[in-house]
Protein backbone atom coordinates (compact mmCIF):
# COMPACT_ATOMS: atom_id res chain seq x y z
CA UNK A 1 0.00 0.00 0.00
CA UNK A 2 1.37 3.02 -0.77
CA UNK A 3 1.01 6.77 0.48
CA UNK A 4 -2.01 8.10 2.06
CA UNK A 5 -3.36 10.62 -0.59
CA UNK A 6 -7.05 12.04 1.13
CA UNK A 7 -8.01 11.32 5.05
CA UNK A 8 -11.48 12.41 5.86
CA UNK A 9 -12.41 12.30 9.62
CA UNK A 10 -15.83 12.49 11.47
CA UNK A 11 -16.34 13.04 15.15
CA UNK A 12 -19.55 14.06 17.12
CA UNK A 13 -21.86 14.44 13.98
CA UNK A 14 -25.14 14.11 12.94
CA UNK A 15 -25.53 14.75 9.05
CA UNK A 16 -28.63 15.57 7.76
CA UNK A 17 -27.94 12.61 4.56
CA UNK A 18 -25.68 10.25 3.43
CA UNK A 19 -22.46 11.94 1.37
CA UNK A 20 -20.60 10.34 -1.87
CA UNK A 21 -17.12 9.58 -2.61
CA UNK A 22 -16.61 8.04 -6.45
CA UNK A 23 -13.20 6.89 -7.06
CA UNK A 24 -11.88 5.52 -9.80
CA UNK A 25 -11.93 1.65 -8.26
CA UNK A 26 -14.97 2.10 -5.67
CA UNK A 27 -17.77 4.16 -4.51
CA UNK A 28 -18.56 4.49 -0.72
CA UNK A 29 -21.01 6.47 0.55
CA UNK A 30 -21.83 7.32 4.90
CA UNK A 31 -23.71 8.94 7.51
CA UNK A 32 -23.83 9.14 10.99
CA UNK A 33 -26.80 10.01 12.72
CA UNK A 34 -27.29 11.35 16.47
CA UNK A 35 -29.26 9.42 19.20
CA UNK A 36 -32.12 11.06 19.69
CA UNK A 37 -32.13 12.03 23.09
CA UNK A 38 -28.87 13.07 23.06
CA UNK A 39 -26.36 16.07 22.72
CA UNK A 40 -23.13 14.42 22.16
CA UNK A 41 -22.21 11.61 19.18
CA UNK A 42 -20.25 8.97 20.18
CA UNK A 43 -19.81 7.04 17.03
CA UNK A 44 -16.92 7.96 14.95
CA UNK A 45 -15.85 7.46 11.24
CA UNK A 46 -12.44 7.44 9.29
CA UNK A 47 -12.17 7.45 5.68
CA UNK A 48 -8.86 6.99 4.14
CA UNK A 49 -8.35 6.83 0.49
CA UNK A 50 -4.67 5.69 -1.20
CA UNK A 51 -2.74 7.11 -4.01
CA UNK A 52 -2.76 3.38 -5.25
CA UNK A 53 -6.89 3.13 -5.35
CA UNK A 54 -6.78 0.97 -1.94
CA UNK A 55 -9.18 2.08 0.42
CA UNK A 56 -9.29 1.92 4.72
CA UNK A 57 -12.50 2.35 6.77
CA UNK A 58 -13.22 2.55 10.39
CA UNK A 59 -16.50 2.77 12.44
CA UNK A 60 -15.75 3.25 16.10
CA UNK A 61 -18.37 3.43 18.61
CA UNK A 62 -17.89 4.93 22.02
CA UNK A 63 -19.62 2.48 24.81
CA UNK A 64 -22.80 3.74 26.02
CA UNK A 65 -22.62 4.40 29.89
CA UNK A 66 -18.95 5.18 30.23
CA UNK A 67 -17.46 8.27 30.71
CA UNK A 68 -15.64 10.10 27.72
CA UNK A 69 -16.89 7.79 25.23
CA UNK A 70 -17.08 9.96 22.30
CA UNK A 71 -13.02 11.13 23.05
CA UNK A 72 -12.46 7.13 22.89
CA UNK A 73 -13.72 6.97 19.56
CA UNK A 74 -11.94 9.58 18.53
CA UNK A 75 -8.63 8.40 19.50
CA UNK A 76 -9.81 5.25 17.65
CA UNK A 77 -10.05 6.99 14.49
CA UNK A 78 -7.05 9.63 14.76
CA UNK A 79 -4.49 6.01 15.86
CA UNK A 80 -5.72 5.28 12.38
CA UNK A 81 -4.95 8.31 10.84
CA UNK A 82 -1.52 8.89 12.34
CA UNK A 83 -0.50 5.26 11.89
CA UNK A 84 -1.87 4.55 7.62
CA UNK A 85 0.09 8.02 6.73
CA UNK A 86 3.49 5.76 8.04
CA UNK A 87 4.58 3.77 5.01
CA UNK A 88 7.41 2.00 7.05
CA UNK A 89 5.18 -0.77 8.08
CA UNK A 90 2.71 -3.39 6.00
CA UNK A 91 -0.83 -2.92 6.27
CA UNK A 92 -1.32 -5.41 8.81
CA UNK A 93 1.13 -4.22 10.95
CA UNK A 94 -0.18 -0.87 10.83
CA UNK A 95 -3.57 -1.97 11.95
CA UNK A 96 -2.21 -3.61 15.02
CA UNK A 97 -0.57 -0.80 15.87
CA UNK A 98 -3.63 1.50 15.44
CA UNK A 99 -5.53 -0.63 17.63
CA UNK A 100 -2.92 -0.84 20.29
CA UNK A 101 -1.83 3.02 20.48
CA UNK A 102 -5.88 3.92 20.64
CA UNK A 103 -6.05 1.38 23.42
CA UNK A 104 -3.32 2.73 25.37
CA UNK A 105 -4.48 6.45 25.25
CA UNK A 106 -8.06 5.39 26.11
CA UNK A 107 -6.37 3.60 29.56
CA UNK A 108 -4.51 6.52 30.16
CA UNK A 109 -8.00 8.62 30.22
CA UNK A 110 -8.16 6.73 33.44
CA UNK A 111 -12.10 7.58 33.27
CA UNK A 112 -13.12 3.93 32.58
CA UNK A 113 -14.17 5.25 28.98
CA UNK A 114 -13.95 2.58 25.76
CA UNK A 115 -14.69 2.09 22.41
CA UNK A 116 -15.43 -0.55 19.51
CA UNK A 117 -13.77 -0.34 16.13
CA UNK A 118 -14.54 -2.03 13.45
CA UNK A 119 -12.01 -1.27 9.97
CA UNK A 120 -12.25 -2.79 6.80
CA UNK A 121 -9.75 -2.62 3.71
CA UNK A 122 -10.00 -3.05 0.48
CA UNK A 123 -7.65 -3.69 -2.39
CA UNK A 124 -7.38 -5.28 -5.89
CA UNK A 125 -10.50 -6.81 -5.57
CA UNK A 126 -10.14 -8.16 -2.05
CA UNK A 127 -10.66 -7.04 1.25
CA UNK A 128 -9.93 -7.91 4.98
CA UNK A 129 -11.64 -7.04 8.15
CA UNK A 130 -10.33 -5.80 11.50
CA UNK A 131 -12.49 -5.89 14.70
CA UNK A 132 -12.62 -5.19 18.62
CA UNK A 133 -16.46 -4.58 20.20
CA UNK A 134 -19.88 -4.98 18.52
CA UNK A 135 -19.38 -2.52 15.45
CA UNK A 136 -19.86 -4.47 12.20
CA UNK A 137 -18.06 -5.40 9.38
CA UNK A 138 -20.39 -7.50 6.64
CA UNK A 139 -19.67 -8.63 3.15
CA UNK A 140 -23.22 -8.95 1.14
CA UNK A 141 -23.59 -10.85 -2.10
CA UNK A 142 -26.03 -9.50 -4.98
CA UNK A 143 -28.48 -11.16 -4.16
CA UNK A 144 -28.40 -10.47 -0.56
CA UNK A 145 -26.27 -13.39 0.68
CA UNK A 146 -23.87 -12.79 3.75
CA UNK A 147 -20.72 -13.98 2.43
CA UNK A 148 -18.60 -12.61 5.22
CA UNK A 149 -19.67 -10.81 8.84
CA UNK A 150 -17.43 -10.06 11.68
CA UNK A 151 -18.46 -11.26 15.05
CA UNK A 152 -19.64 -9.02 18.22
CA UNK A 153 -17.82 -9.23 21.06
CA UNK A 154 -20.63 -9.64 23.43
CA UNK A 155 -22.73 -12.63 24.95
CA UNK A 156 -25.45 -12.45 21.94
CA UNK A 157 -22.48 -12.48 19.20
CA UNK A 158 -20.39 -15.62 20.76
CA UNK A 159 -23.51 -17.54 21.19
CA UNK A 160 -25.03 -17.18 17.68
CA UNK A 161 -21.35 -17.65 16.82
CA UNK A 162 -21.06 -21.11 18.49
CA UNK A 163 -24.24 -22.22 17.24
CA UNK A 164 -26.00 -21.73 20.91
CA UNK A 165 -28.37 -18.52 19.94
CA UNK A 166 -30.96 -18.30 17.05
CA UNK A 167 -29.70 -14.98 15.01
CA UNK A 168 -33.30 -14.35 14.18
CA UNK A 169 -34.36 -14.85 17.87
CA UNK A 170 -32.62 -11.02 18.63
CA UNK A 171 -35.65 -9.45 20.00
CA UNK A 172 -36.09 -12.52 22.56
CA UNK A 173 -32.79 -12.38 23.62
CA UNK A 174 -32.16 -10.56 26.92
CA UNK A 175 -30.33 -7.28 26.78
CA UNK A 176 -27.32 -7.77 29.35
CA UNK A 177 -26.23 -10.87 26.35
CA UNK A 178 -26.73 -8.37 23.49
CA UNK A 179 -25.93 -4.88 24.99
CA UNK A 180 -22.57 -5.80 27.21
CA UNK A 181 -19.77 -5.54 25.07
CA UNK A 182 -16.65 -7.98 26.31
CA UNK A 183 -13.53 -6.82 24.62
CA UNK A 184 -13.11 -3.15 23.55
CA UNK A 185 -10.48 -0.56 22.99
CA UNK A 186 -10.04 0.41 26.70
CA UNK A 187 -9.40 -2.63 28.09
CA UNK A 188 -5.85 -4.21 29.61
CA UNK A 189 -6.77 -7.60 27.73
CA UNK A 190 -7.77 -6.38 24.33
CA UNK A 191 -7.86 -8.54 21.57
CA UNK A 192 -7.76 -7.60 17.55
CA UNK A 193 -9.73 -9.60 15.62
CA UNK A 194 -8.37 -9.94 12.17
CA UNK A 195 -10.46 -11.94 9.26
CA UNK A 196 -9.47 -13.81 6.70
CA UNK A 197 -8.99 -12.15 3.04
CA UNK A 198 -12.32 -11.89 0.81
CA UNK A 199 -12.74 -11.96 -2.85
CA UNK A 200 -14.77 -9.16 -3.96
CA UNK A 201 -17.29 -9.25 -6.86
CA UNK A 202 -18.91 -6.62 -8.63
CA UNK A 203 -22.44 -6.98 -7.45
CA UNK A 204 -21.00 -7.09 -3.79
CA UNK A 205 -21.69 -4.49 -1.32
CA UNK A 206 -19.68 -4.13 1.82
CA UNK A 207 -20.80 -2.45 5.27
CA UNK A 208 -19.44 -0.83 8.52
CA UNK A 209 -21.43 -0.19 11.26
CA UNK A 210 -22.37 0.65 14.62
CA UNK A 211 -25.01 -1.02 16.63
CA UNK A 212 -27.19 1.56 16.32
CA UNK A 213 -27.90 0.17 13.17
CA UNK A 214 -27.67 -3.40 14.02
CA UNK A 215 -29.68 -3.22 17.00
CA UNK A 216 -32.83 -1.70 14.79
CA UNK A 217 -32.30 -2.82 11.57
CA UNK A 218 -31.95 -6.49 10.21
CA UNK A 219 -29.25 -7.84 7.34
CA UNK A 220 -32.18 -9.51 5.08
CA UNK A 221 -33.75 -6.11 4.98
CA UNK A 222 -30.63 -4.42 3.13
CA UNK A 223 -31.54 -3.18 -0.33
CA UNK A 224 -28.28 -4.69 -1.72
CA UNK A 225 -29.04 -3.99 -5.52
CA UNK A 226 -29.01 -0.28 -4.90
CA UNK A 227 -26.35 2.03 -5.11
CA UNK A 228 -24.04 3.01 -1.28
CA UNK A 229 -26.25 6.04 -1.15
CA UNK A 230 -29.14 5.09 -1.89
CA UNK A 231 -29.18 2.21 0.56
CA UNK A 232 -27.15 4.52 2.93
CA UNK A 233 -30.89 7.07 3.30
CA UNK A 234 -32.70 3.58 2.95
CA UNK A 235 -31.20 1.93 6.15
CA UNK A 236 -31.35 4.94 8.12
CA UNK A 237 -34.66 6.22 7.97
CA UNK A 238 -35.96 3.07 8.68
CA UNK A 239 -33.74 2.47 11.57
CA UNK A 240 -34.51 5.90 13.47
CA UNK A 241 -38.26 5.49 13.37
CA UNK A 242 -37.69 2.22 14.93
CA UNK A 243 -35.66 3.39 17.21
CA UNK A 244 -38.49 5.57 18.06
CA UNK A 245 -40.90 2.98 18.40
CA UNK A 246 -41.51 1.40 21.60
CA UNK A 247 -39.28 -1.84 20.35
CA UNK A 248 -36.56 -0.10 19.57
CA UNK A 249 -33.07 1.22 21.54
CA UNK A 250 -31.98 4.71 20.94
CA UNK A 251 -28.32 5.42 19.87
CA UNK A 252 -25.95 6.70 17.59
CA UNK A 253 -25.84 5.42 14.10
CA UNK A 254 -22.79 5.38 11.70
CA UNK A 255 -23.10 3.24 8.64
CA UNK A 256 -20.86 3.05 5.43
CA UNK A 257 -21.68 1.83 2.54
CA UNK A 258 -19.48 0.61 -0.41
CA UNK A 259 -19.41 -1.42 -4.03
CA UNK A 260 -16.68 -1.54 -6.81
CA UNK A 261 -17.30 0.38 -9.94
Amino acid sequence: MVALKQAILLFDQDMSGPETIVTEHYTLSYLIKRNPGSKVTEDSVGLFLFEDGSLVCGVADGIGGHRSGEKASRFAIEALHKHLKDQSFSLMKRMTLSFEDANQKVLDLGSGAGSTLVVGSLHDSYGRFYHAGDSIGVLLGGRGKVKYETTAHCPYGLGVEAGLINAEAHETVPEDLKYMVTNYIGRPDLRIEVATQQKLHKMDRIFLFSDGLSDNFRLNEMPVSQRPSEICSFVAKHALERMLGSAGKQDDLAFVAICQN
